[in-house]
């Protein structure tokens, strides 16, 4: 059951604004992209995730940090053909030390843990109110700095 509630968030600050988000789907213009901005975030969009992979280990190689280029990732993980077909990719980016977002219909419910290093886990499709609270959660660390 999914309940949908209006609210009136007036003047409130948004809360991912500045916020660089890496998002990897194949999906163009989608509903999860459009979600990620109504938080704040900027958010760069990417379809190949071999070629995300490369360019963020390039930028680590340069001598720029990949932290320095994104604050979050979210993987849309369903349009790149679900998380068993890229655990591969979802091992290499927890790698990177990065808050992470995973969205899929194969997750029976949503994980927000504890623990740093692990990904937010959002059952497809993710409610704006799912969202948030992924996003909010996966950022913490940024909110106490």
């Amino acid at each position: 059951m999914q309940a949908l509630h209006s609210f009136d968030f007036g003047n409130a600050m948004q809360i991912g604004r500045a916020v660089r988000v890496g998002l990897l789907t194949s999906a163009p213009q989608s509903q999860l992209q459009a979600g990620i901005l109504s938080l704040g975030g900027q958010v760069e969009v990417n379809s190949d995730s071999a070629a995300f992979l490369n360019a963020m280990g390039l930028l680590r190689a340069s001598g720029r940090s990949a932290v320095s280029h994104f604050d979050l990732i979210v993987v849309d993980c369903d349009s790149l053909g679900g998380p068993v077909s890229i655990k591969s990719e979802i091992t290499a980016l927890l790698a990177q030390s990065l808050p992470l977002i995973l969205v899929s219909r194969a997750f029976d419910s949503h994980i927000f843990p504890e623990a740093r290093g692990q990904a937010v886990q959002l059952r497809a499709p993710a409610s704006s109110l799912s969202l948030r609270i992924g996003y909010e959660h996966a950022l913490r660390d940024l909110a106490r700095g």
